[in-house]
């Protein structure tokens, strides 16, 4: 093909204006794959209209934020007791299963009455999880059992005293003279370093004799004190 240009008479080529014409096509398919890729896949809804689309990301959630960047997922906390291989507080996300708690705890032991559990209740609030074995199950049978089944019991923190899925109100105290760090975590606002400090305190001094003494803790002042005091004895 021949082209004048301000008297310049150019040949080119048809096979060499072809090889430019595919170049320009896959460098412009290369641009956008990288865009989409980039940026999340664009796809027609079901219901489209010709004039809307809905743009899906991998990294998003339903409303098209990330979880992890505006709404950062709540933290629980569950002590797991009874017939579980590793006892203690698990840190789980709020929605979590009973199955997931059991297994950050090391999942059951063989005596664990696993049939009579209902592993997929969801967790969404700090909790206390006393799995039963078969014969404990047995013989406390004919009580009220909730959704999450006859083989475990659940408690939660409620004031000045302690309150199972049944409803009933049951003294259920932690012994901070005896208390191991993993059970004090269990009490409100006590974390790890906390309730390490209080049985280093313990150690040093000997065993508190009043409740009120566990102010002499580093770290635990009245307001604290006034938020566990209805759930410790000594």
């Amino acid at each position: 093909m021949k082209f004048k240009i301000r008297g310049i008479e150019i040949n080119i080529k048809k096979e060499t204006i072809g090889m430019v014409v595919a170049i320009i096509i896959f460098t412009l398919l290369a641009v956008v794959y990288a865009y989409m890729n980039d940026r999340g896949e664009l796809v027609f809804s079901s219901d489209y209209d010709g004039n809307s689309f809905q743009k899906l990301n991998p990294d998003s959630n339903e409303n098209g934020s990330k979880g992890d960047d505006k709404h950062p997922v709540e933290k629980i906390q569950v002590y797991v007791t009874g017939c579980v291989k590793n006892p203690g507080v698990v840190t789980l996300e709020k929605g979590q299963i009973i199955a997931d708690a059991i297994e950050a705890a090391g999942g059951f032991t063989e005596d664990a009455d696993l049939e009579n559990i209902n592993l997929v209740y969801q967790l969404n609030r700090n909790v206390m999880l006393r799995i039963k074995s078969r014969i404990q199950n047995e013989e406390a049978k004919g009580g009220e059992i909730s959704e999450a089944g006859s083989g475990i019991e659940m408690i939660y923190g409620s004031g000045g005293a302690v309150v199972d899925y049944t409803g009933k109100q049951e003294p259920n105290l932690i012994n901070i003279n005896t208390a191991t760090v993993l059970e004090l975590q269990s009490l409100p606002g006590i974390g790890e370093q906390t309730a390490k400090s209080i049985v280093e305190y313990r150690n040093r001094n000997g065993s508190f004799e009043k409740i009120e003494d566990i102010m002499k803790v580093p770290g635990i002042k009245e307001n604290k004190f006034e938020d566990i005091k209805d759930l410790i004895t000594v």
